[in-house]
């Protein structure tokens, strides 16, 4: 089974030798002014603030394939914003869409289930609304996640863990997790 992270602060974006144990090979960085910091990764930069009024839906496309292309060819993606609360927890949100049935709200369950913290801004809430709507969110038929059942283990909250960093911050504080799908 494939591993991959989905959400760090953007000190754990930083950390090369972390990466490198997580074999992170892609790397979303989506904040107000992402700039590529390691030479080792691919980057997708999505220069975005938090407010409610930022059109993040239009870049759901451009992630879900990274993601894709990232997972198809058994890389692991890494997607983070500043604080990993709102931002790169709607793109993971509309990324778990696109591949399964689930709704936003049961994605964004499971993903508080091991972190209490994410919480898309109500803008963001409501562009995922908008994405769950819409005929462009499905990339099943060409999903990574060949079964049902590997997407329930997506998004099983006891295969989450916490990095070595994040567990002296106290746990599930500073990242979602590392997850096998």
């Amino acid at each position: 089974m494939q591993q991959y992270k989905l959400l760090v602060f953007m000190a754990d974006a930083k950390d090369l030798e972390q990466l490198s144990r997580n074999k992170i090979t892609h790397i979303i960085s989506i904040h107000e002014s992402p700039q590529p910091l390691l030479r080792e990764m691919t980057y997708l930069r999505i220069p975005l603030p938090d407010a409610p009024e930022a059109n993040i839906k239009k870049h759901f496309k451009e992630c879900i394939s990274f993601i894709h292309y990232c997972r198809l060819r058994g890389g692991n993606c890494l997607v983070h914003c500043l604080a990993g609360i709102s931002r790169s927890t709607t793109i993971v949100v509309a990324y778990v869409m696109a591949v399964t049935e689930l709704s936003w709200q049961e994605v964004l369950q499971a993903v508080r289930a091991v972190r209490p913290i994410a919480n898309p801004n109500p803008g963001f809430k409501q562009q995922l609304e908008e994405f769950g709507h819409g005929p462009e969110q499905r990339h099943q038929e060409h999903s990574p996640l060949s079964a049902a059942g590997e997407a329930d283990v997506l998004l099983h909250p006891h295969l989450f863990e916490v990095s070595p960093v994040e567990a002296e911050r106290g746990g599930k504080q500073g990242i979602l997790g590392k997850c096998r799908a």
